[in-house]
């Protein structure tokens, strides 16, 4: 179980960093899974106050 939660905090970290250097668009436009998908880990991850859209263009 502690493997899976260092994991995702790993991600959510890591995620958060290249939104603020690159923005959250620019993480969107390559974005390879769904737009669902990335709305549940925009918000996991607590981006979904991050500004920008997360619709695909």
């Amino acid at each position: 179980m502690i493997g899976y939660a260092d994991d995702a905090i790993v991600v959510a970290f890591t995620l958060r960093s290249v939104v603020r250097r690159a923005g959250i668009d620019a993480v969107r436009a390559h974005w390879p899974g769904t737009d669902d998908g990335f709305a549940t880990l925009t918000r996991l991850a607590g981006l979904d106050g991050a500004g920008g859209t997360t619709g695909r263009k």
